[in-house]
């Protein structure tokens, strides 16, 4: 049975009913059948910006090496990415992130990843090894920032990662690249 167990062997209660995975699921509603609805339905610019915390930090590194282009920029926090190691799934953020360097030289996004020094040591150490491994591949047209939030735990660092985190990933984008977004007009 897939449960959501943290390293060393912990459940939590909430977990126990959890159904987890559906990521390539997830990522076809997404491309397919959410992008769709708001081009049709709404004024939007193609220039995505993806935001996601701790299981949704997971989904975006996912998608990131199976389908960078979704989203320009990709603003992700507190990942597990042990997640899949406790589990038989197909692989991990680690080595989803090999297959995709095997094939290819580009990664053409603006990648803002933190966590909370007060998370367990794990997550920090995880994603400095995810950085490291990004930085080892030279992407060209990769941007990566990161930053450890001191003091601050899983439940308290997303708000000041939302903030700090847009403010990096858009502080050189100008008002024609996003569709105008920071003109206010009808």
């Amino acid at each position: 049975e897939d449960r959501f167990v943290f390293p060393g062997g912990f459940e939590p209660q909430w977990a126990k009913e959890m159904d987890l995975g559906y990521a390539e699921e997830f990522r076809g509603f997404i491309r397919d059948v959410l992008f769709s609805y708001m081009d049709d339905n709404f004024r939007v610019a193609d220039d995505r910006t993806y935001i996601g915390w701790s299981g949704g930090g997971w989904f975006g590194h996912y998608m990131l090496f199976h389908e960078p282009d979704l989203f320009h920029r990709y603003l992700l926090g507190s990942t597990g990415y042990w997640f899949e190691r406790e589990r038989e799934y197909e692989g991990n953020l680690f080595e989803y992130e090999e297959r995709y360097a095997a094939e290819h030289d580009s990664l053409d996004v603006d990648l803002f990843l933190s966590v909370g020094g007060g998370e367990p040591s794990y997550m920090e150490s995880e994603m400095m090894q995810m950085i490291q491994q990004l930085k080892s591949r030279n992407y060209h047209g990769l941007t990566l920032d990161w930053h450890v939030f001191k003091d601050q735990k899983h439940y308290s660092v997303w708000p000041i990662a939302i903030n700090i985190g847009l403010v990096e990933l858009f502080e050189n984008v100008n008002s024609e690249a996003t569709g105008g977004l920071r003109e206010i007009d009808e």
